[in-house]
């Protein structure tokens, strides 16, 4: 069974009506990873993660690291990482679906940068772009709670073309010049205006790696 970016993931073993995005591959030391948002799995270590493709929910591994929320998530974090428990079992696809181009690496966003990005439920939108590479902005709790958030990344949809939608979050948004990594979508804003809001994703990798810094998470290309 394949793995890759886009497909729908989620933390319960017996329905895939509540899901997220997995977002790309990450890798420490000899492991592999799958990323996505913290609260697509509560936040919560060792939260068991299945694959929703193929109709029939299946166990991708358990969350070994992950941002907390408020905390992290108001300066902008909101990623998690989950071991492949497994990975000899799974054709892990890095390249990113549907695009099918191998990821160069991670870099900073920019503003004015034009972005690709795969939703599981928006499926793939190429005319997003960065319209604040560390602005502020209010996003919406799991209890419909205000949440003030700094240092993130905001996204701007062309107006008339598609918009990211509930079920996208952990979507990778990647540069679209040229191939680079650059952010983990992770909500829209919730002052009315139609912008996306992510997470830059130097930061994340930074912040899942702290536990341990000197073997610290690299995005996987290949």
């Amino acid at each position: 069974m394949s793995l890759k970016s886009g497909s729908k993931i989620g933390i319960h073993a017996d329905t895939a009506s509540s899901y997220g995005i997995l977002g790309g591959f990450i890798q420490r030391g000899d492991s592999t990873y799958i990323l996505t948002n913290g609260h697509i799995v509560n936040w919560s270590v060792g939260t068991q993660v299945y694959c929703y493709d193929t109709g029939t929910p299946v166990l991708i591994g358990e969350v070994e690291r992950t941002t907390t929320c408020p905390g992290d998530v108001e300066e902008g974090l909101d990623a998690a990482a989950v071991l492949i428990q497994n990975p000899e079992k799974w054709n892990i696809d890095c390249t990113f679906s549907p695009y099918e181009f191998q990821l160069k690496g991670v870099k900073k966003p920019t503003d004015g940068m034009k972005l690709l990005l795969q939703g599981a439920k928006s499926g793939y939108i190429d005319d997003a772009s960065v319209r604040d590479d560390d602005g502020r902005t209010v996003i919406e709790g799991h209890d419909k709670e205000k949440i003030h958030v700094e240092h993130a990344v905001i996204i701007g949809f062309k107006r008339g073309g598609k918009d990211a939608d509930t079920g996208d979050s952990g979507s990778l948004l990647v540069s679209k010049d040229d191939h680079y990594a650059v952010a983990l979508f992770n909500a829209h804003a919730s002052d009315g205006k139609t912008e996306g809001v992510a997470c830059d994703l130097t930061r994340v990798l930074t912040c899942l790696s702290k536990d341990n810094p000197g073997v610290p998470f690299t995005l996987k290309t290949n």
